[in-house]
């Protein structure tokens, strides 16, 4: 799970090519050019009533994995008005626990 991002908010298209979909969200609305090589991507969970999953990518290389990121952390605004997200995938565990502690910042 390390080399792995979710890439939130892209419309569900059967047979799509999710790869195709995330390079293309890497060169246009990131505007990367290095070539980005991905081992695998798919998307994750089964459908759901009108949700969009997200896709799950498995980057070949953890730095450019970290070139993605960041770069999606400096265009967040941008990402925001087209309705994309680009987030690190956590365990279970580490989802759990970060519940709970919002939990208690909440009440």
């Amino acid at each position: 799970m390390r080399e792995n991002l979710l890439f939130y908010g892209c419309p569900d298209v059967l047979n799509e090519n999710c790869q195709g979909t995330v390079k293309s969200i890497i060169s246009e609305k990131l505007r990367i050019v290095e070539n980005i090589t991905l081992n695998r991507v798919h998307r994750f969970v089964k459908p759901s009533n009108g949700k969009c999953r997200p896709i799950v990518s498995k980057f070949h290389y953890y730095q450019q994995r970290e070139l993605v990121r960041t770069k999606a952390i400096t265009k967040t605004n941008d990402l925001k008005i087209t309705g994309l997200g680009i987030g690190i995938q956590q365990t279970k565990a580490v989802l759990q626990q970060r519940r709970e502690k919002n939990a208690l910042f909440n009440r």
